[in-house]
Order: C-alpha cells, then structure tokens, then sequence
C-alpha cells in the first residue's frame, strides 16, 4: 500500500526544511516543486525520465539534492558565506569561516577604541546612541571608547555590573562588520532578526565604506556576541552572557 503523503505534507517538508537550513537566497523551491508535481499527476503517475519511480520520490530526491548543494556553496565560496549574514537580514555583516591556525592573522591587543567621555562619542557620531536599562541598575557605562573606521567612528559602551560583564558596540551604515565564527544561530530583537554567535573564542574586524579593511579593528573576541540592526545602526553585544540575558539586553536599548 502506498504511504497517504498529499501535496499539503511535502509542502509543509519543504517548509519545515527551508526554515533549518541555513543558504544563500534562492528562489521559491516549494511552490517551483509543488507545481511539478501537480504537471506531472495530470499527466502521468509515473516519470518519463526514471520509468517506475513515482514523481514525488523524484521530488524529494531533488529537494535534497539542493540542500546539499546550498550547504557546499555557503562552506566553499566567500560571496554565500555573506549572503548567510543576509540571510538574517543584517546587511552589513559578513560571517566567514575561521582560519586555520597556521593562517591566523594578527590581532590587535583587544584594541575597541579609545577612551572618551559619553558626550563626547554622542558629538562624534552620526547617530544617536542607544543606552541599555537591563539590568534595571544599570546605570551610566564604566568605559566609553571611539574606534575611527575611515570616515566613521563604532562607539563601546563597557558595563559591569553584579551579575553581567558585557560590551555594546554600535556603528552606523557606513561601518561593514567582519567576523570568523563556526556557530551561528537565529535570534530576535523586537521582532527583528539577529544573529547569535556562540564562540567564546571568534575574530572580529571592520571595514570602512570603501571595503577598506582597518587591521588595528581586528582582534580576538572572548565571549558570545548578539548582533542585529535597527534605523541604520548595528548592534554588537558581547560578552560572557547568555542568549536569554543578551536578548534582554538589546531589547532595553533606549
């Protein structure tokens, strides 16, 4: 007896599979597969091309033959390893694999700036800077630095409080964020999508509206990282805090 699969339960796979996985953008698979498939029951219930296998086995074959091709494009070229960052709707940050460890680059000694006073970083900037009010006795930020990225300046606000040691960085559109990480995961801040990095141990490093790498931005991050976007501006939190705590965090940015 044949398994009782209708076009709604391989529409609601190919969903389900989209959703997992994590490639470049491409085009509406399970619409262009479900069409297929209902041209191919008008007009037989067998494949001209593979005689005796049904259409919709073929289907699935194909499904997963593009889900092995999308997971080797986005591991082997640079330009679908920026379209993952894309692929969380954060324009202007572009994750790439780390280097192997006899091709590590030099970093600088966790250079985020120089010191300024938060008037200051508020005059020097282009945007507005936002202020956490998580943990509700947060108060004003233990260090303020500056970091020029060509005609830019990213902003540090360094907090330490009782429980949560952690950074927030914020640069606007003209400041592209590069970082050498291998765990990725999907977030939400108010609503909008970021990207959570899970490595205590990534490369982070700038570039300048040119695509000018600034190599004294590079340096060695010890600790998770939040990063989403909001009115132009991107957000870097980091620290050694949890997803849960981060998330709190960005949201009561003000």
């Amino acid at each position: 007896m044949k398994p009782d699969v209708t076009l709604e339960t391989v529409d609601r796979m190919l969903s389900a599979t989209a959703n997992a996985s994590v490639y470049p953008p491409t085009p509406s698979v399970a619409a262009i597969v479900r069409l297929r498939i209902e041209e191919s029951s008008e007009q037989t219930e067998r494949s001209p091309l593979f005689p005796g296998i049904a259409p919709l086995r073929i289907a699935l074959a194909v499904l997963a033959g593009i889900a092995l091709l999308s997971a080797i494009a986005v591991a082997s070229y640079p330009t679908s390893r920026e379209a993952v960052a894309d692929f969380f709707g954060l324009s202007r940050v572009r994750v790439v694999p780390p280097p192997s460890p006899t091709a590590a680059p030099p970093l600088a000694p966790s250079n985020i700036g120089r010191p300024a006073s938060l008037e200051q970083a508020k005059s020097e900037l282009g945007f507005t800077v936002s202020l956490p009010t998580y943990p509700s006795d947060i108060g004003q930020p233990n260090g303020v630095y500056l970091l020029t990225i060509g005609n830019a300046e990213v902003i540090a606000l360094v907090y330490e409080t009782d429980g949560l040691s952690f950074m927030v960085q914020q640069a606007g559109s003209n400041v592209f964020i590069e970082k050498s990480a291998e765990i990725l995961e999907q977030a939400q801040v108010n609503g909008s999508r970021a990207l959570w990095i899970a490595d205590a141990n990534h490369i982070v490093q700038f570039y300048d509206e040119e695509g000018n790498l600034h190599i004294e931005s590079r340096r060695l991050v010890e600790g998770n990282t939040l990063i989403w976007q909001r009115d132009g501006v991107t957000y870097r939190l980091e620290g050694d805090i949890s997803l849960e705590d981060a998330i709190k965090i960005a949201e009561s940015l003000r």
